[in-house]
């Protein structure tokens, strides 16, 4: 059967027009390309014991800057995106905890950066360690890591109890030597003290870091020589069954003053009545600026 002529067109101008729609919709509504990704499953710390203490950290993020741009902050281990392959410069930044605090994460100022160039592929995933360590320009007036006799942090009037050194075999060392405090009725307060007075800078923040294991709170704070000499607690760090890191900003917490001439930094804890004795252990303080 023959088409009319008059149907013949509009048919054919039908046809056209279904060719026509139908790559135009793939031009339209291209399909997305796959972003490349960065996967970091851990952040290392490199320190020289003798200079700057112990390597243990507890680094959760990553701060991350791509040519020159600050992409975000991304939890450790975790995986991120690219926007696109090629080659890029990146920057990783390691993040903490300010005070223990979830809510005051910071790219920790203490630590280098890790810098690196990668030539990446578009929908690819490459897998990177970053390496940091503390700045060359540090200052340490104040460390203890109980590796020895001679200790740092020395009993005050204030405190009745001493602090005893443990070593492996023992379960409760963190690394190498700890330190370890026993609080009983007799003996129902600690507090403990830089051995020697130091200076601190006004516009340098200053840190405490500590490792401590805990069955009772405790509080750091600093004692201040500014004409006379007075006590300023800092934070009160939360008893723990687990070992963990805290890193304190003795600048935000109003630790550093404009006419000190002298710090010591302390840490204060008190046995509960309730308790018949509580164990406290310490490792890996040190203060630095």
């Amino acid at each position: 059967m023959k088409l009319h002529r008059y149907l013949f067109f509009p048919f054919l101008l039908s046809l056209l027009s279904i060719v026509i729609i139908l790559p135009s919709c793939s031009i339209i509504e291209p399909a997305a390309p796959s972003p490349t990704y960065i996967q970091i499953d851990t952040i290392l710390l490199n320190s020289v014991q003798s200079v700057s203490g112990s390597s243990s950290h507890k680094i959760t993020d990553a701060w991350v800057i791509v040519d020159g741009e600050y992409l975000g902050t991304f939890p450790v281990p975790g995986k991120f995106p690219i926007a696109d392959g090629g080659t890029h410069s990146i920057t990783i930044r390691a993040g903490i905890m300010e005070d223990g605090i979830s809510s005051l994460r910071t790219a920790y100022v203490k630590f280098t950066s890790f810098d690196t160039t990668m030539n990446m592929s578009v929908g690819e995933t490459y897998s990177i360690i970053p390496r940091v360590e503390y700045n060359s320009f540090n200052s340490y007036p104040n460390m203890e890591d109980f590796e020895d006799a001679t200790l740092d942090l020395v009993s005050t009037s204030a405190g009745n109890t001493p602090v005893n050194i443990i070593t492996a075999p023992d379960p409760n060392v963190f690394e190498g030597n700890s330190g370890k405090v026993v609080l009983i009725d007799t003996n129902t307060v600690l507090e403990i003290a830089s051995s020697a007075p130091f200076t601190l800078p006004l516009n340098t923040l200053t840190y405490v870091e500590l490792n401590y294991k805990s069955e009772i709170d405790f509080v750091v704070g600093v004692y201040v020589t500014a004409g006379s000499v007075y006590k300023q607690d800092l934070l009160s760090i939360r008893a723990t069954s687990v070992w963990k890191k805290i890193y304190i900003n003795i600048n935000d917490l109003g630790g550093v003053a404009s006419n000190a001439t002298a710090y010591k930094v302390y840490i204060h804890a008190e046995k509960p009545s309730s308790m018949t004795s509580a164990v406290m252990y310490l490792d890996n303080f040190k203060v630095l600026y």
